[in-house]
């Protein structure tokens, strides 16, 4: 039996690139097509942060989130101000540590700009689909795991029995709700909670899901971010143009933020094991920084 919803995701990632993307568009497909390979998650027009600038981030061509790779076509204009309005609520994968391949489509001869014969591209596309493939036999050679079974991506029990139990950011973990995202933590109940987050029992942890972007609710601005390499979250509120107070801070949360992904669906991505600074906040912000970038499910029981 097919999967719809995969079909459904796959079809619309490749229509994200756009008819006017002629170049991109006909890359990225032949990759596709020619790596035939349906346990490869893979994303086209995905954000995904620079390897050193902290806060910056690139529009990708096509991305490969179990690999941990993403492919750059060097044909492409982007309208700064579309990106800037996606960034806030469109699924950014934390891929400091990405590797990054790219295909050339034109060269420089002086001055002027000549492209490249679809005969010679696709040598380099051949060249390049050889990478991914090594790169995931390397992996698999390791010990990970790579399938892509797009019904069970938001399932809870897919992370509880992957790697041990153990989750990691670099390992994209994402829910589809909040109480998927508490219930690996021990939750049962399959409610939507009142409140973006929930208090763990027994333990000085708290499961919360933020929006780290800009958004209003009740007559107030809430200003999030997450910056310096996905290592600091910031909050703060707004009304009338002024800064007003903040609630008070969460002990030690455990950070499922919500975002958007090609389909404009909610999802919960795991950031990490926050903690609050005393140094950097105030009755106005509340900073949060990164303490683990990983944490082993085995550890909590249900409630």
């Amino acid at each position: 039996m097919t999967d719809s919803k995969k079909d459904n995701y796959i079809i619309s990632s490749l229509a994200s690139i756009g008819r006017n993307k002629k170049w991109e568009l006909y890359v990225v497909t032949r990759i596709i097509h020619l790596l035939k390979d349906d346990d490869l998650e893979f994303a086209c027009q995905k954000y995904v942060k620079h390897k050193k600038d902290s806060d910056e981030y690139s529009l990708t061509d096509l991305c490969f989130p179990s690999l941990g790779l993403y492919i750059e076509v060097n044909e492409k204009q982007h309208d700064d101000a579309k990106e800037e309005d996606k960034k806030r609520q469109q699924a950014i994968h934390a891929a400091t540590s990405w590797e990054q391949l790219d295909i050339n489509i034109y060269e420089y001869r002086g001055e002027a700009k000549v492209y490249k014969s679809l005969d010679d591209i696709n040598k380099i596309i051949d060249r390049v689909i050889l990478q991914i493939k090594e790169k995931k036999a390397h992996l698999i050679a390791n010990g990970e795991t790579i399938t892509w079974d797009y019904g069970k991506k938001y399932d809870p029990e897919t992370y509880r029995k992957r790697n041990n139990g153990l989750i990691d950011v670099k390992h994209n973990v994402v829910v589809k709700y909040m109480w998927q995202a508490m219930s690996l933590f021990g939750r049962e109940s399959q409610k939507h909670p009142f409140k973006g987050y929930w208090h763990i029992p027994g333990t000085n942890e708290t499961v919360w899901c933020p929006k780290l972007y800009d958004f209003a609710k009740d007559g107030l601005i809430w200003k999030n971010s997450i910056i310096d390499n996905d290592k600091k979250i910031i909050m703060k509120k707004e009304k009338d143009g002024k800064f007003v107070e903040v609630p008070e801070a969460l002990n030690r949360a455990i950070v499922f933020a919500h975002q958007k992904n090609l389909l404009g669906q909610v999802e919960y991505r795991f950031y990490g094991v926050f903690e609050p600074s005393d140094k950097e906040s105030n009755k106005y912000q509340q900073v949060y920084l990164l303490k683990k970038s990983s944490i082993n499910l085995e550890d909590y029981k249900k409630y």
